[in-house]
């Protein structure tokens, strides 16, 4: 297969500072491989506790998506732009430059952080939640793709159109599958089968260079 899948576990993340030296984040993927938090990496995908209400680290140049995974709604403060009160499993969108600080009602959250610098890539995240034995299907139209199993099992299949080639993972709560194409290549097929209840988070992106 000219598409490679990645089952990646809690092994191969690795544990970073927050840029603004707050806390830490568990960075999932990254590119260029190795990129700082605080150097000029493409894309970065992470997730982070947050123990209790303070700033977000500022990231000029940087589109950033943002999704709760547990914990009480946290309410992201924008200064004078925006204030938007976050919902599991729901993308919120929102300028890396914007001065941030993160509301808790109570107790301490998780979330998943997907960012992209402008110019380099773009993304885009979709949540989903699978009953029991369910099946979704997906086109991976991007060079990038991530499935990322928030809770419950569940295998992620792609197949390749002209081949029939078929490569899959089975993923754990807290794993990854990392989909990688060659923009010159047919869009591969994603299948997504649970084996359980599970909740899941689709990410996509682009690279500059497939928008031309």
């Amino acid at each position: 297969m000219s598409t490679t899948l990645k089952h990646l576990r809690a092994p191969d993340y690795r544990n970073v500072p927050w840029k603004n030296g707050g806390g830490s984040t568990t960075e999932i993927a990254v590119s260029p491989a190795g990129a700082t938090v605080a150097g000029s990496f493409d894309w970065r995908i992470s997730m982070a506790r947050v123990l209790g209400s303070g700033p977000f680290s500022p990231f000029p140049g940087v589109e950033r998506v943002i999704v709760q995974l547990s914990g009480e709604p946290m309410c992201l403060e924008h200064g004078d732009y925006a204030s938007h009160e976050l919902s599991r499993l729901t993308p919120y969108r929102f300028p890396g430059e914007w001065p941030t600080v993160g509301r808790l009602a109570g107790g301490e959250a998780r979330d998943f952080n997907v960012m992209t610098r402008r110019g380099a890539a773009s993304a885009s995240v979709e949540g989903l939640r699978l009953g029991a034995a369910a099946t979704a299907d997906r086109t991976v139209d991007t060079e990038i793709a991530l499935v990322f199993a928030v809770s419950g099992r569940m295998t992620v299949a792609v197949r390749e159109g002209r081949s029939g080639e078929t490569e899959a993972a089975e993923l754990a709560a807290g794993e990854t599958a990392l989909i990688e194409r060659s923009s010159s290549q047919a869009a591969p097929q994603l299948t997504l089968t649970s084996a359980d209840a599970t909740e899941l988070l689709l990410v996509r992106i682009r690279l500059r260079s497939q928008d031309g």
